[in-house]
């Protein structure tokens, strides 16, 4: 059997536009990994040849010095606690008003969540009257919540949800 997850380090490096990842091989043998390295490089070169190497240079610099790194990776906890904060803020002021269950909301990670509204309700929130940008399949930016919008955001749900 051969895996191959993708991870990107784009988000966590914040370099958005210069699309920093790699592309993990696992297999179940030396030979099959060897083959199957093959075939990538092979698919790599007539895709693009040559990648930017920016990106890359970024992640190296950071992830090669200890300093830099460890400033990285104090930034990443803090990003990654505000937004834990701004999800559990939005299930708590989601749960008073609403009778729908919110759990999904803090069983979920990262910075986009799932509010598993109806494409109704997303058409309102996006609306004029609200304005409240989401996915069409109800998919938010918990990221780009903070102490001065989640109220609202939550109140704005409930409100179209009555």
């Amino acid at each position: 059997m051969v895996v191959l997850p993708p991870r990107t380090f784009s988000w966590a490096l914040t370099v958005l536009g210069e699309r920093v990842g790699c592309l993990l091989l696992v297999t179940a043998t030396q030979e099959v990994a060897v083959n199957c390295q093959s075939v990538l490089e092979y698919l790599q070169r007539s895709e693009i040849s040559n990648p930017p190497a920016f990106g890359a240079r970024i992640a190296e610099t950071i992830l090669a010095d200890d300093t830099l790194r460890q400033v990285w990776f104090e930034d990443l906890k803090r990003m990654s606690s505000r937004i834990q904060a701004m999800r559990k803020l939005l299930y708590k002021h989601l749960t008073a008003p609403t009778p729908a269950t919110w759990d999904h909301i803090l069983q979920q990670s990262g910075m986009f969540g799932f509010l598993g509204l109806p494409a109704n309700v997303v058409k309102i929130l996006k609306g004029m009257f609200y304005h409240i940008y989401m996915a069409e399949n109800s998919r938010i930016s918990i990221a780009g919540l903070n102490s001065g919008n989640v109220e609202y955001v939550a109140q704005s749900i409930a409100e179209v949800l009555a």
